[in-house]
């Protein structure tokens, strides 16, 4: 309980009048040779996996704008999805820091 409450108000700790190093706390670093609780751990991995699918929406957004210019008409059927997030994928691979 004390985890979840912890993690789940964790940014009133970034408020004043909180002390200011608390803004140098990041609660999904690694410390070597450490091994967080279990409650944490499965929190950090929620936290990362929602932060990796908002990454991936945020790319997806820009491949998109950037290949808008190149499409006739909006992706409507699964066929059409499924090409167009391979060329999403290889967009991504083609960009610096991608894939």
């Amino acid at each position: 309980m004390f985890t979840n409450a912890f993690f789940k108000n964790f940014d009133k700790f970034l408020t004043k009048p909180r002390h200011p190093k608390w803004q140098e706390v990041n609660l999904l670093a690694e410390t070597p040779g450490w091994t967080r609780f279990p409650a944490a751990q499965k929190l950090v991995d929620e936290e990362r996996k929602r932060k990796s699918d908002t990454d991936i929406q945020s790319a997806f957004g820009k491949f998109l704008a950037e290949t808008a210019s190149n499409s006739q008409s909006d992706p409507v059927d699964d066929e059409v999805r499924k090409q167009l997030f391979r060329q999403f994928l290889d967009w991504q691979k083609s960009k610096p820091g991608g894939g």
